[in-house]
């Protein structure tokens, strides 16, 4: 993605987590760069994987928090491939 899209991003997703109230961490824009730098669909579970390998202190929980707060702010979308 390019820079100044990721800029946008990082924009609306920190407008976002202000507007609910919530803490701006580092973990939260370290996941959130993650993946942006994919180019492809990942599961929580690969997303974690690529952000555990970077960064090993951030958890499961905090990247499924975070996923949840992208889908809720329109940063990413939930997409159903079925079994």
């Amino acid at each position: 993605m390019k820079t100044e899209l990721k800029n946008k991003a990082r924009e609306h997703f920190g407008a976002y987590v202000a507007q609910k109230q919530l803490r701006q961490t580092p973990q939260r824009f370290d996941i959130l760069d993650v993946f942006l730098s994919s180019e492809r669909h990942l599961t929580a579970q690969e997303l974690y994987d690529l952000v555990h390998k970077a960064f090993p202190s951030v958890g499961y929980a905090t990247v499924a928090r975070t996923v949840k707060l992208m889908l809720e702010s329109g940063i990413s979308r939930q997409l159903d491939f079925g079994d």
